[in-house]
């Protein structure tokens, strides 16, 4: 019979694997995540907070596989994590609604950026959209930590929008994005790095919709903000956004802007020799 037993153990394995995970050691933390999961599953049958648990797990589980590069197997245990969350937040087992609303909202916001990958860009969008609703409701506190998960799910689906050739509506997210984070005063951001993404994703936006006396200023302040990206930082944000300097370099080439182009053709060497390195 599961006991309370297993769900330490679960918390153990979840907790070993995900400091594998951050500290870049993906292989290893991946058996730990599937442990965890198939440790915790017995009781989450019959335990509504080893459910929750479960829950987690599983999403931890799916962010692994993604990060090793393997986003369709990462979309299933993900999309369980979602399902649990919907269940749970229809009523029962005693969980805080709200808490469960932002757990919700994190794991549609990962499965939207899964999904994106493996180039299903309608359900993507769903997904993202759905995330920014629960997020909002989830931040009408005005916590700063929340405003900040919003923010950030909201320049994803400013990239999903993009994604799904719906322009002016990722412009709008990307915009917003950008706003809600210059207003959260730079000490109080868990993440400094976020607003240099979405600084960035707001220049490509506004090229693409040829606002350009906007441009300009935007990039530059991306540029600034790349330059003080913190180290250690995931080799697949460098690459992202060494992807987006380079569409910009080619922008700011044709519209005549010759320094800007040099500037940001110089960011993006400098990131992929970092990347690299």
């Amino acid at each position: 019979m599961p006991d309370q037993e297993d769900l330490v153990r679960g918390e153990e394995l979840a907790g070993r694997g995900m400091r594998l995970a951050d500290a870049g050691d993906l292989q290893r933390a991946l058996p730990m995540m599937r442990d965890a999961v198939r440790t915790v599953r017995p009781l989450a049958a019959v335990d509504p907070g080893a459910e929750l648990r479960l829950a987690v797990f599983l999403h931890d589980l799916g962010l692994v596989l993604a990060w090793l590069g393997r986003p369709a197997e990462a979309v299933a245990p993900i999309a369980e994590a979602v399902a649990v969350y919907r269940r749970r937040l229809g009523g029962g087992g005693g969980a805080d609604p709200r808490t469960v609303r932002i757990l919700l909202a994190n794991s549609l916001d990962s499965l939207g950026t899964r999904l994106a990958a493996l180039g299903r860009h309608r359900e993507s969008l769903r997904a993202a959209e759905e995330s920014v609703a629960h997020y909002r409701e989830a931040a009408a506190t005005d916590r700063v930590l929340l405003v900040l998960e919003l923010a950030r799910a909201l320049n994803n689906l400013s990239i999903r929008y993009a994604d799904a050739e719906q322009h002016e509506e990722a412009l709008a997210a990307g915009r917003e994005a950008v706003g809600l984070m210059r207003r959260v005063p730079e000490t109080e951001r868990d993440d400094p790095s976020g607003l240099t993404h979405a600084t960035t994703n707001l220049a490509l936006r506004l090229a693409k919709r040829e606002r350009h006396t906007e441009v300009p200023a935007v990039v530059d302040e991306a540029l600034r903000l790349i330059g003080r990206l913190p180290d250690p930082h995931p080799r697949s944000q460098l690459a992202s956004l060494e992807e987006s300097l380079a569409w910009l370099t080619w922008y700011l080439t044709r519209e005549g802007r010759l320094l800007r182009a040099r500037s940001t053709r110089r960011a993006g060497a400098a990131l992929r020799r970092r990347s690299a390195g």
